[in-house]
């Protein structure tokens, strides 16, 4: 009689092995889940990354800004093509808003009420490109 209990309980330990209980894998499973054991096969580790102690990790080829040197003529270059840009959309923001205000000065209300908005948008960005102008 004592070798059929210990048998017993002989039976109710696990297999060893993995079981997946839920989404939970596991070597050792709770009976009270409804766990599976799964067939054996070759189990892979992958090494997880390493924080660095001494401060935030730093990018593999990265360069710090004051790495970086520009040439004196080649910011005046750099310097010049902005002005070229922003002036040019200077010129295309006027041009359409004196074409919008000539509109405003000969239209009747309704008109001018559909025109408020866009011609309050570009006297908006007129005023945005004069700020980026260098002095």
């Amino acid at each position: 009689m004592a070798c059929t209990s210990l048998g017993s309980v002989h039976a109710q330990a696990p297999a060893p092995g993995i079981w997946r209980c839920g989404n939970a894998y596991t070597n050792q499973p709770d009976p009270s889940q409804n766990c599976q054991q799964l067939e054996s096969s070759t189990i892979t580790v992958i090494e997880g990354t390493r924080v660095q102690q001494n401060g935030a990790p730093v990018a593999t080829g990265a360069r710090k800004l004051a790495d970086v040197q520009i040439s004196t003529a080649e910011q005046q270059r750099r310097d010049a093509r902005s002005r070229q840009i922003l002036q040019a959309e200077l010129d295309r923001l006027l041009l359409q808003q004196r074409s919008l205000r000539a509109q405003w000065a000969q239209a009747d209300e309704a008109e001018k009420t559909r025109l408020r908005l866009p011609l309050e948008r570009l006297e908006a960005d007129v005023a945005a490109v004069k700020r980026e102008m260098p002095p």
